[in-house]
């Protein structure tokens, strides 16, 4: 299947913008109180980045819409699985035998099957289960004959996984976390940017980039500036538009994959590059934990005010990002050693 230059570059945009929310995670950034210019130019940056995942999620839709239930899609989560088997090892290694952890065997022997080896492996055990239903999502997508009623599906997803993040949880008339809609149903977002994902690889919208990257900073522009008021001043709340599922940052993902998505790129030597991270781009998702905690410790201790905070984002943001590039290439190298010898073989008996 010949390469998309668009989807690599969402693929690019996504696992930077992991690395890149993450930044925030390993900083002081959840305790500094929320007022003032810088912290609002970091906190638009925080929404941006925190599309990361739902961007992965509407790839998977939009490549995955036309699979089918047989033994040859199945075998193809193998590559995945092997991936990631592979670097909870290295994690288990470097955690006993770098920082010293103490932990029982027998937690390390099932830390890889219970998702804990690497603490950001959550994202694989949720991909397994998309994976497998996957093929049972795109019969009930197709079922729908018409676009309209496609559209009604993902609207209806949007409902109970999208809204509850942006309406419920507030203070009304002295009552806490108030539920306007029902929180039930929104962990399984997953499905609703599954959806989306498959909806615009059927479709291809076209979109014209200026208008969406306006929609784009009006979005953050909206999200941040009524975060902002409804947090006084405290530190940062989970319980305010948070979550992968919620509305605004839906919009967000659905209008940053759009102007992406169809992009082509003519220089043969940035495409190659783009191919590259973007096929490297799950293992570099999993090594970023290790270089986090290397670390995180040392970025709480030296950055503690907003400016700080700014001033070092992308530089920090880059080192680790080209970090995490040059071991998941290292990694990749290893692994096709295998095929090549294989083949190698095969030349030499011809």
């Amino acid at each position: 299947m010949k390469r998309v230059a668009g989807l690599d570059i969402v693929r690019v945009i996504a696992i930077l913008f992991v690395i890149s929310v993450h930044y925030f995670r390993n900083t002081t950034f959840y305790t500094i109180p929320t007022t003032g210019k810088t912290m609002g130019i970091l906190l638009a940056f925080r929404w941006l980045f925190y599309t990361c995942v739902p961007l992965f999620m509407i790839l998977t839709g939009y490549l995955s819409r036309n699979k089918e239930p047989n033994k040859k899609y199945y075998t193809g989560i193998k590559k995945v699985l092997t991936s990631y088997f592979f670097i909870s090892i290295v994690c288990i290694l470097v955690r006993i035998f770098y920082f010293k952890e103490e932990r029982r065997i027998l937690y390390w022997l099932i830390s890889p099957f219970n998702f804990t080896a690497d603490g950001y492996s959550w994202y694989i055990e949720m991909y397994i289960g998309l994976f497998l239903l996957a093929p049972f999502l795109n019969v009930l997508y197709k079922g729908l004959e018409t676009k309209e009623k496609k559209q009604l599906l993902i609207g209806t997803l949007l409902i109970l996984t999208g809204l509850p993040a942006v309406f419920n949880n507030y203070n009304i008339l002295g009552l806490n976390k108030v539920e306007i809609f029902p929180n039930w149903w929104k962990e399984i977002y997953p499905i609703t940017y599954y959806f989306i994902g498959s909806y615009i690889g059927e479709y291809k919208p076209k979109a014209n980039k200026k208008y969406t990257i306006f929609y784009i900073l009006l979005v953050l522009l909206i999200q941040t500036s009524c975060f902002y008021l409804l947090v006084d001043g405290k530190s940062f709340s989970y319980n305010f538009y948070d979550g992968y599922g919620s509305a605004l940052t839906t919009i967000l993902s659905i209008l940053i994959f759009i102007t992406f998505y169809d992009v082509d790129i003519k220089n043969k030597f940035i495409s190659k590059l783009i191919t590259s991270i973007s096929l490297c781009s799950l293992d570099m998702y999993l090594f970023s934990y290790l270089i986090d905690l290397k670390i995180a410790e040392k970025l709480k201790e030296s950055l503690s005010t907003p400016k700080e905070l700014l001033l070092h984002m992308i530089p920090t943001i880059i080192t680790i990002f080209v970090i995490c590039y040059l071991i998941s290439l290292i990694k990749k190298i290893i692994f096709e050693i295998p095929e090549k010898f294989k083949k190698f073989k095969k030349t030499q008996k011809t």
